[in-house]
C-alpha cells in the first residue's frame, strides 16, 4: 500500500468515526429525559405513550402488557433481535397474520404516520429497556 493510500485510509477512518460520533449526538434527543426513560428524547416517548395509549392500549395493554385481545409487547418475544423495529411498522401497515400467541390476526392501523409508529416504538423499546427485556439503544 503507497503512502498516499495509508494516508486516504487513515483519513477515512477519522471521518467515518466523525460522522458516528455526530451520529449518536443526534439520535440522543438532546433533551432532558424524565423519569418514564433513560434514553432516547423525551418528546418521542411521551408522543409515542399518547399514540399507543390512543391506538394500541385497547389490545396490547395499557403499559404493552397484553389483554384478553392482543399480546404483551413489553415481552422477551417482542426483543429487536426477534422483532426488530420494520416488524412494528409493518404491523401497524399491514396487519399481521396470527403466529406467536391464540389471540387471533392483527389488523391494520391505519391513520398512523411513520413518524407516529417510530413514536410508539420508542415508546415500547424504552418499556422493554425499564423492564430488562431489551438492552440496547431506544430508537428515539
Amino acid at each position: 500500500m503507497s503512502r498516499a493510500e495509508k494516508s486516504i485510509r487513515f483519513c477515512g477512518f477519522y471521518i467515518t468515526i466523525a460522522f458516528a460520533l455526530l451520529f449518536a449526538a443526534a439520535c440522543s434527543g438532546g433533551g432532558e429525559s424524565g423519569e418514564a426513560t433513560s434514553g432516547g428524547s423525551d418528546s418521542a416517548f411521551r408522543q409515542g405513550e399518547s399514540l399507543f395509549t390512543a391506538n394500541c392500549s385497547i389490545c396490547h395493554g395499557a403499559i404493552g402488557d397484553g389483554t384478553p385481545a392482543g399480546p404483551p409487547l413489553v415481552h422477551a418475544i417482542y426483543n429487536p433481535n426477534h422483532h426488530p423495529d420494520f416488524a412494528f411498522h409493518n404491523a401497524v401497515n399491514n396487519g399481521v397474520p396470527q403466529h406467536h400467541w391464540a389471540f387471533g390476526d392483527m389488523a391494520p392501523r391505519p391513520g398512523l404516520s411513520e413518524g407516529d409508529v417510530n413514536n410508539i416504538i420508542c415508546y415500547v423499546r424504552q418499556l422493554q429497556v425499564n423492564e430488562g427485556i431489551y438492552e440496547g439503544e431506544v430508537p428515539c
